[in-house]
């Protein structure tokens, strides 16, 4: 029955042994990343599949979890059946036997990359918000700075001021 739960379950499943090397996973990382079991006791795979700009810090924090037996939590982006990156967030914990001896780390994987579009998305909008309140207060200072004027070298002198901060790239 475990073992029905385990393929059944919506997310990917792992486990090593004591060495780090992966020595289960369950149906659902066959199916995202469109290996054959055969990769299963193959940590390469895993490895390869992991985009490059992640590989490093992904092995710096498994390598310094595993020395003190931590549980994990990682973020990268993990190539699917498609060929295409998915943002990952894979959590695991250390395993360990009766006797207090370490067996290896047992994870799940869930891809989360609606999530990550989100968050780009909402830092997009943010940035364009903070862009548009600073147009809008240049507008209102300049508009004060014209209101005053009394002829069209203090008109000039005004917009010489406010028109390069308004078309300015930042």
């Amino acid at each position: 029955i475990y073992q029905h739960v385990a393929d059944e379950s919506p997310v990917i499943l792992w486990m090593t042994d004591a060495e780090g090397d992966h020595v289960y996973y369950n149906r659902c990382w066959y199916e995202f990343t469109g290996s054959s079991k055969q990769h299963k006791a193959d940590g390469e795979f895993w490895l390869q599949s992991l985009h490059p700009d992640d590989k490093e810090q992904c092995l710096q924090q498994i390598k310094s979890a595993m020395r003190d037996y931590l549980p994990m939590r990682l973020t990268y982006r993990l190539r699917n059946a498609a060929g295409e990156y998915c943002w990952m967030l894979d959590q695991s914990r250390p395993c360990f036997g009766q006797q207090g001896v370490f067996l290896g780390y047992v994870g799940a994987v869930v891809d989360i990359s609606e999530q990550k579009k989100a968050e780009q998305a909402q830092e997009r909008t943010n940035y364009d918000l903070a862009r548009a309140n600073k147009h809008a207060q240049l507008n209102r200072q300049m508009n004060d700075h014209l209101q005053v004027c009394n002829d069209m070298s203090e008109v000039h002198a005004v917009l010489s001021n406010f028109v390069p901060k308004l078309f300015s790239s930042s």
